[in-house]
């Protein structure tokens, strides 16, 4: 009775058959999903690993839309909310062809100013940039100094001068943009270079009763930036700090199957070695700080603090890199392609939360 209550050979080996099927099946789909786990899940996974960087650049837009000076040294951060010296402190404003005044043309842009000189943030369709004209102005280079002069009631001169990139034939030599006559002589250059009525403006930052006029008129308290983060998420204050990460840009390229990809190319202030691939987006989520390394500081009193505040959303104006012209990439397109799980964002924006100074080679560590 027992023995016709068992089990035929057939059965056994149907119930075996099914296990190992099962077994093979599970595997596979394990296998899948490891495949599909992307360099930039695993990057954010170990990025707690990992919580030092170092600064390999940094990146000063003293003019909104025009090219960058490279910095290396003693870049002081003086006060909280403050940003590189002169970074984007001044715009190229477009004004409507019809508008013989241009007091008219700015209070129509902005509503908000004072002697033509804006004091809101502004969207850059309203500029002449990087975004309304990325090929005419990759053919610029410009250099631009602070000169601080040693009488206390002199103001620092600020000397921009605009070269071709191609040919290094020099088209605006040492204009002082802290006075009417030079911003004068940039807003005739890039008119007639452009085709376009273009007025460099700068914010006031004058106060009435100021006792010291070359401390008052050194004082960068707007930033032309291309972000409404700062005003959205500290205050008001339009100044923030862009931030690169290198290993992003390498992901990138090695994605888009690029021999070269500039970070410069994304207008960085900031440029940094060391985190995983788009970690530096965890950073915003998790609320982290950017500390300056205590070990690095060559003060008691450099305590830099760097507060990331949001991802940085790309647009076409880095679809040309003034150092590769004839490479065209539509980036915003490309990162949403290749990075769906980020979308068309490369870079955040971070405010200083603590004052110090900053140097090319110094370690910053996530808190």
């Amino acid at each position: 009775l027992v023995l016709c209550k068992s089990p035929s050979f057939e059965e056994v080996t149907t119930r075996v058959g099914f296990g190992w099927r099962m077994f093979a099946v599970v595997c596979l789909t394990a296998l899948v999903m490891m495949q599909s786990f992307s360099s930039s899940d695993a990057s954010a996974i170990s990025s707690s690993s990992c919580t030092c960087m170092k600064v390999t650049g940094m990146y000063r837009y003293a003019v909104k839309g025009l090219s960058f000076d490279s910095l290396t040294t003693g870049v002081d951060f003086p006060e909280p909310g403050s940003t590189f010296p002169d970074d984007r402190r001044f715009a190229l404003l477009l004004c409507n062809d019809n508008d013989n005044d241009s007091d008219n043309a700015s209070d129509q842009n902005n509503g908000n100013t004072q002697n033509d000189q804006p004091q809101q943030w502004m969207h850059k369709e309203n500029f002449l940039c990087a975004f309304t004209a990325p090929q005419l102005l990759s053919q610029l280079e410009t250099f631009y100094e602070i000169v601080t002069p040693t009488n206390k009631e002199a103001k620092s001169r600020r000397l921009l001068t605009i070269q071709d990139r191609a040919s290094q034939e020099e088209l605006l030599s040492e204009a002082d943009l802290s006075t009417e006559m030079g911003k004068q002589a940039l807003s005739s250059f890039l008119s007639e270079y452009s085709g376009r009525n273009v007025k460099c403006v700068t914010a006031k930052t004058q106060t009435p009763d100021s006792s010291d006029r070359r401390n008052d008129d050194d004082k960068h308290k707007f930033q032309f930036g291309n972000t409404a983060s700062g005003v959205k998420h500290n205050k008001g204050d339009t100044r923030t700090i862009h931030i690169i990460n290198q290993n992003t840009i390498d992901d990138v390229k090695q994605k888009l199957g690029l021999d070269l990809l500039h970070a410069t190319r994304f207008r960085p202030n900031l440029v940094l070695e060391g985190p995983p691939a788009w970690s530096e987006f965890d950073w915003v989520k998790q609320k982290s700080c950017l500390e300056l390394s205590s070990s690095e500081s060559s003060s008691d009193n450099n305590g830099l603090r760097l507060r990331p505040i949001q991802r940085t959303v790309r647009c076409e104006g880095v679809s040309v890199d003034p150092l590769d012209p004839h490479t065209f990439l539509d980036i915003p397109k490309l990162l949403s392609k290749h990075f769906p799980q980020h979308g068309p964002y490369l870079g955040i924006y971070a405010v200083v939360e603590s004052p110090g100074s900053l140097n090319v080679g110094d370690t910053l560590k996530v808190l």
